[in-house]
């Protein structure tokens, strides 16, 4: 499946061949850390907001209560804003660099093999967003089966302790062996694996939870390569 990265074995980080940290490969929407490197990668500007409307976003964004309280603490407008950024002149991305994400990026939902994320709910480098966007496609081409999702009540990026890491590994290993999930992911059986580890490799309490991210808004997967065609050289 396209998108993916099979993740180091680390104090900070989930392990193995195939537990994989999802990385947005939506063009679009990537982070600000991100997009630099993306674009240099590609050569091209890799971002466009050609079409966005982007008063409904806001109405589907999970910040959308918070952001209009902002604005009423600052005595703001956000609908003057709002009617600013409809009028701006878009960015358009470059044909180019869209066709490198379509053929190396762009998440297809294919699945071969059991794949077993892991991710913290604080991360503000990979989005727990992502893991949404991820689950979605692969949803769509049938491989829900083979796909699993878990999230560390922790900030920080991929900040795993050892013993949530060695459980996950051995959450996927048991998954290959058996042909079947069962409930191997709870987050009380993957807390119990990792305690079960000891002190080295609990610097902190295991701190897997049950928790479900919110919209992605604005995927650019294989079901909307389409979108692609829109946006010209500029």
């Amino acid at each position: 499946m396209r998108g993916l990265r099979p993740l180091h074995i680390s104090q900070h980080s989930c392990a193995a061949a195939n537990v994989v940290n999802v990385i947005p490969s939506h063009g679009r929407d990537w982070t600000p850390a991100r997009a630099p490197a993306v674009d240099a990668l590609m050569l091209a500007v890799t971002s466009w907001n050609t079409g966005v409307d982007y008063g409904k976003l806001l109405d589907h964004s999970i910040n959308k209560d918070e952001v209009g309280a902002l604005y009423q603490q600052a005595g703001l407008s956000l609908d003057a804003d709002l009617d600013t950024l409809a009028a701006t002149p878009r960015v358009a991305a470059k044909s180019a660099a869209l066709g490198y994400l379509e053929k190396y990026i762009v998440y297809n939902g294919d699945l071969d093999v059991p794949v077993l994320t892991m991710h913290t709910i604080g991360d503000g480098l990979g989005l727990p967003q992502d893991e949404q966007a991820d689950a979605s496609v692969v949803r769509s081409d049938g491989d829900r089966s083979l796909l699993r999702q878990v999230f560390v009540s922790r900030a920080g990026h991929c900040a795993f302790t050892p013993g949530e890491t060695v459980a996950a590994f051995r959450t996927l290993i048991g998954r290959l062996k058996t042909g079947h999930w069962d409930d191997s992911t709870s987050p009380a059986g993957l807390n119990a694996i990792a305690t079960g580890f000891g002190a080295p490799f609990n610097p902190l309490p295991a701190a897997v939870v049950n928790f479900r991210p919110s919209q992605f808004l604005r995927p650019f997967d294989a079901r909307n390569l389409d979108e692609g065609s829109d946006h010209p050289d500029s």
